[in-house]
């Protein structure tokens, strides 16, 4: 009991002195937390206001200098819209009228294709046929028919002015005449193809501004190059080529003209054409009749392009 006493005892004088040290501590923490209370919270305050009610006036003065400067800056910017706005509409208007004047420019050209001055070079092709009228002795070598030759060839026009121009051509011509008949069970067909080189020179008259209508007439000049025979006796047939001899006649001379039409058709014109040629007279010596010098119908289509010279 004297142990468990003693230890009791100790144990309560160690409390008692534990307690008597706490209380000085708590009393020496608490003063100078009072005093940083007076000293520091009050003292920042102050210095803490006093910059902050200088800054704001400071704040204010670059406020007030800035918006001047922002509304000038606004102010030019929109001058300068508006005078983008203003200009971009003339520019545009100068950028589109050479455009327009380039695009109008071809149209000029290609318009008088068919009628303008100058030089212009072309072809033309088509069918003849021989319109003489042969006799009885003619029908003797059996019935004579009318079929179709070809013409064709280069064409030159030079305009003097817009309804008048000089037209030479250089064609190559081959003129056919058939005959064909029966005797004695004995069926035949005799064709001779004349080949020959033909130059008229004509004058021509056009009138019409898009579709145009022509007229031309003029003297010709024809040589004949060679003759093929084609003989056919029962449906079995030989030809055979002959040759002009010095007193064959072999250079023709005579008039043509016709009528057509020029319609205009890309870069060039197309041309639609009918003339007739009748031949006056040849080189050879013996007289002949008139009426047996050929006389020729020919249709033609053609085109012809300005060299613009």
């Amino acid at each position: 009991m004297k142990t468990y006493f003693l230890t009791c005892c100790l144990l309560a004088a160690s409390l008692l002195t534990q307690a008597q040290t706490a209380k000085p501590k708590t009393t020496a923490a608490k003063k100078p937390v009072a005093v940083a209370k007076k000293t520091t919270a009050a003292k920042p305050k102050t210095a803490s206001a006093q910059p902050t009610a200088t800054a704001r006036p400071v704040a204010k003065a670059s406020a007030t200098q800035t918006a001047p400067a922002a509304t000038s800056a606004t102010a030019s910017a929109q001058t300068e819209i508006a005078e983008n706005r203003t200009t971009t509409p003339a520019s545009a208007k100068t950028a589109a009228a050479p455009a327009r004047s380039a695009a109008a420019k071809p149209t000029k050209v290609a318009s008088p294709t068919n009628t303008g001055k100058g030089l212009s070079v072309g072809f033309r092709a088509g069918a003849n046929v021989v319109l003489n009228k042969f006799t009885e002795d003619d029908q003797s070598a059996g019935v004579i028919k009318r079929v179709p030759g070809f013409t064709g060839g280069v064409v030159l026009n030079y305009g003097i002015s817009n309804s008048f121009s000089i037209q030479p051509e250089i064609l190559y011509t081959r003129r056919t005449i058939k005959a064909s008949g029966s005797d004695a069970g004995i069926t035949f067909s005799t064709q001779v193809d004349i080949n020959s080189v033909e130059v008229p020179l004509l004058l021509k008259g056009s009138f019409g501004k898009q579709v145009r209508v022509f007229v031309n007439a003029g003297p010709y000049v024809n040589y004949n190059l060679n003759a093929r025979l084609k003989i056919t006796i029962n449906g079995q047939s030989e030809s055979e080529k002959q040759k002009f001899g010095k007193g064959d006649a072999r250079l023709e001379y005579g008039v043509t003209g016709g009528a057509g039409v020029m319609l205009p058709v890309g870069p060039g014109s197309l041309m639609v054409e009918g003339r007739y040629t009748h031949a006056l007279g040849t080189n050879s010596k013996e007289q002949s009749d008139v009426s047996e010098y050929f006389k020729l119908a020919t249709v033609s289509i053609g085109y012809i392009i300005p060299l613009g010279l």
